[in-house]
């Protein structure tokens, strides 16, 4: 069995000044790996925000996607609840990593 890490930082001390969230994601294999960067618009100033993950292990088949990591955002004050899916869901604004495992890739529309 293959056991890839997932690390997810987030750096919050400019957040109310900044206009875009930088992202970076790293992909890596025994061979090597890869580096994407990519900004997103961030939430408006003045939303209640907070990240939420998983906060136990959980058994998913290989042919399901899962949230592993979000965070949102909500303009009157952010909600969290016991589920990571409901909890990004009832967001104003979310950012969310999802993580799907395949054999091979191809284009994939993504779901709203």
């Amino acid at each position: 069995m293959n056991t890839k890490n997932v690390n997810v930082k987030l750096v919050n001390d400019e957040l109310e000044t900044i206009e875009s969230l930088k992202m970076n994601s790293v992909i890596s294999k025994e061979n090597g790996y890869s580096v994407h960067s990519t900004y997103i618009d961030k939430m408006p100033n003045g939303y209640g925000y907070g990240p939420t993950n998983l906060d136990k292990e959980i058994k998913v088949p290989d042919d399901e996607d899962i949230i592993i990591w979000g965070i949102g955002a909500s303009e009157n004050g952010y909600s969290s609840y016991n589920d990571i899916e409901r909890t990004l869901v009832n967001a104003d604004w979310a950012l969310v990593l999802k993580l799907e495992f395949r054999d091979e890739f191809e284009n994939k529309q993504v779901r709203e």
